[in-house]
């Protein structure tokens, strides 16, 4: 919606979403300067093209139609996607990129000794050795938050209910498409700095891959 593109409350946000699918955008640009084979090759050149990039246009959309609740939801898959596929890389180097990812599933799901790795385990096991200590546990901490409160119905009827409480109830509880009021203001800051965290913590993890990824080829 036109209003929503233009809405002041919603500016910071805006930029934020549309810098995001501007990072994959020239990250896919910069990949495919070095090698068109590259998105056969690289779980992680592969997900930008086909799952990140549209997740961070569904993420643009549902803001524009002020349904602010499944960027959140996105933004967490955008996160667990970047983590899959930059292990996924760094793990089975020698395969192709359908095949890394699906190996990595196939470990997921039957993990070492027959039982299910969880992503909070995985996050916290597995997922350092890609790209270090730090950068893995910042991974986990937005994972978990943004599950917490935007994914899990606890945590969303909660919003909604303190929301309420405030006599502040955000627009996307009554229904979409809506134009954004002075009631969606922090959920839209939220929105903005969930983002921004998203794209920070892209910006290290391509670094941390390239780091391997480009000296095992």
């Amino acid at each position: 919606m036109r209003e929503n593109y233009k809405s002041e409350i919603a500016e910071e946000a805006r930029k934020e979403i549309v810098g995001l699918i501007g990072d994959f955008y020239n990250t896919w640009d910069e990949l495919s300067g070095k090698s068109k084979k590259i998105f056969l090759e690289s779980a992680l050149a592969l997900s930008i093209s086909y799952r990140l990039s549209p997740l961070a246009y569904s993420i643009f959309y549902n803001f524009l139609i002020g349904d602010s609740p499944p960027c959140f939801m996105e933004l967490r898959l955008i996160i667990e996607t970047l983590a899959k596929a930059i292990y996924a890389d760094r793990r089975y180097s020698k395969k192709t990129a359908f095949h890394k990812l699906e190996c990595l599933e196939s470990f997921l799901e039957n993990g070492e000794e027959g039982k299910p790795i969880s992503m909070s385990k995985f996050f916290k096991s597995y997922l350092p050795e890609a790209t270090g200590e730090e950068l893995a546990n910042e991974i986990n901490t937005l994972w978990h938050q943004l599950s917490r409160d935007w994914l899990h119905l606890k945590g969303y009827v909660n919003k909604l209910i303190d929301r309420i409480q405030e006599m502040s109830q955000p627009s996307w509880s009554i229904g979409v498409p809506v134009v954004y009021e002075e009631s969606d203001k922090r959920d839209l800051n939220e929105l903005q700095e969930m983002v921004k965290k998203t794209r920070k913590i892209f910006a290290r993890g391509k670094s941390s891959w390239s780091d391997f990824y480009f000296q095992c080829i």
